[in-house]
């Protein structure tokens, strides 16, 4: 069967996953409830109000973390508004990180490594470099961000967070 690249991606984000499937196994994992303490995202972007053409980057943030081993992030943007700069996701050091982007969409797969103690607090999760296009509004979304302790509780967060920019109109600062 030939290499697509939908399915290069696939084979690479499947592998990213296994990575995080691995902080998963043995014994299954503990899903956190509404009772427990789940972390709380932001998505900010360093410029809400860029020209056509610039570039803007997107960080992606957790507050409130607890043991926080692995995560994967799925952010969704328009393509008509906003081109991904390829390779310009930043991850915390310690560790291995994947990124694939589709159409519209980035995933980000983060995971420690052994016995690598697990950060707590307020994290950087990812930072990420986009281009703009033409003028008008253009959203970034967390749609989904999937939190792995060191004792396999898994915490999955839909729609976490979103952030927007206005892009100028060319002539009109």
């Amino acid at each position: 069967m030939p290499t697509t690249p939908a399915r290069t991606r696939r084979t690479r984000l499947l592998a990213g996953a296994g990575v995080l499937g691995l902080a998963l196994c043995a014994g299954g994992a503990a899903v956190a409830t509404a009772d427990d303490a789940d972390p709380s995202f932001a998505v900010e972007v360093s410029d809400p109000a860029p020209s056509p053409g610039d570039t803007v980057e997107v960080t992606v943030t957790a507050s409130d973390v607890v043991d926080l081993y692995a995560y994967e992030l799925t952010l969704e943007y328009d393509r008509s508004d906003l081109t991904y700069v390829a390779g310009s996701a930043t991850t915390p050091e310690g560790g291995y990180s994947d990124t694939s982007a589709g159409r519209g969409s980035l995933e980000v797969v983060h995971t420690r490594l052994g016995t690598s103690p697990a950060p707590s607090g307020d994290l950087e999760l990812v930072t990420v470099t986009f281009r703009t296009h033409g003028p008008g509004e253009a959203g970034v979304d967390l749609a989904s961000a999937v939190t792995v302790t060191t004792d396999r509780e898994t915490t999955v967060v839909d729609d976490a967070a979103a952030a927007t920019l206005t892009v100028a109109t060319p002539g009109r600062g």
